[in-house]
């Protein structure tokens, strides 16, 4: 168990260089923040994946016995949001490239997953 904690750690901190250094600083890409003139479409899907990690989070303390098991559903939902964004942003203003930063993210959690699933 200690090897997935440095594993992830290290992924973590790799994934936050290349998001800063290479992205941001080299390309010169900046993310944006969510802003309040999103369209209805992307803001219903946004609330219901944020109830269905409420959701999922009393649901995998009362059905799960792992503590794995119990975050994995909330890391798909929260990969699943990231990639929303990601989508609304190239969607809405693809010459901004800001949605590079929720793709970046959205691979960091699903190969966190599938260290989870694997130990």
């Amino acid at each position: 168990m200690d090897s997935i904690i440095v594993i992830t750690a290290v992924l973590m901190v790799l994934t936050f260089l290349i998001s800063e250094l290479y992205i941001k600083r080299k390309l010169g890409i900046k993310p944006k923040r969510v802003s309040e003139d999103r369209k209805q479409f992307f803001r219903v899907i946004d609330s219901t994946l944020t109830v269905l990690a409420f959701g999922a989070i009393l649901l995998g303390y009362l059905w799960f016995e792992t503590k794995t098991m119990r975050i994995v559903p909330v890391a798909f939902i929260l990969m699943a949001k990231t990639l929303l964004r990601g989508f609304e942003e190239w969607k809405i203003d693809p010459s901004s490239k800001a949605y590079y930063h929720h793709f970046l993210w959205a691979g960091f959690t699903f190969i966190l997953i599938a260290l989870l699933l694997l130990y």
